[in-house]
């Protein structure tokens, strides 16, 4: 059972980041909502999400994230994304999700992370 979570996980993760062709930088636009706690639904395409603390997707309830979503997490707070139900990320090659920082928080010192907690897969994730 750990052990499918993990490839889970893993294969969620890459499909994140491999998924996403670069593309100019810039700084979208947060003309959404800012988000913590816990939440639910569906976030939709083209739209910014600001996460300012950890979120949790309870067990039994799911977050759907569109193809084109912009989710900027905070690195001040450096939140996690906790996962209890079902986390669905429907990026496609030509209209990926941004799963990012704010790009004036980027530098050579911490490329590699250390800007936001991460996703973490509870034991009643599916």
């Amino acid at each position: 059972m750990k052990t499918s979570k993990l490839i889970l996980g893993t294969t969620l993760v890459a499909s994140l980041l491999f998924s996403c062709k670069k593309k100019e930088k810039s700084e979208p636009t947060v003309s959404s909502e800012t988000v913590s706690g816990k939440v639910e639904g569906i976030w939709t395409s083209g739209k910014t999400y600001y996460i300012s603390e950890s979120i949790t997707v309870d067990s039994g309830k799911s977050l759907t994230i569109q193809e084109g979503a912009n989710i900027i997490m905070d690195p001040n707070t450096k939140p996690e994304i906790i996962v209890l139900g079902n986390f669905y990320c429907l990026g496609t090659n030509t209209n990926p999700i941004k799963l990012s920082v704010p790009d004036s928080s980027k530098n050579s010192g911490n490329s590699f992370g250390k800007l936001w907690g991460g996703i973490i897969a509870g034991k009643s994730c599916k």
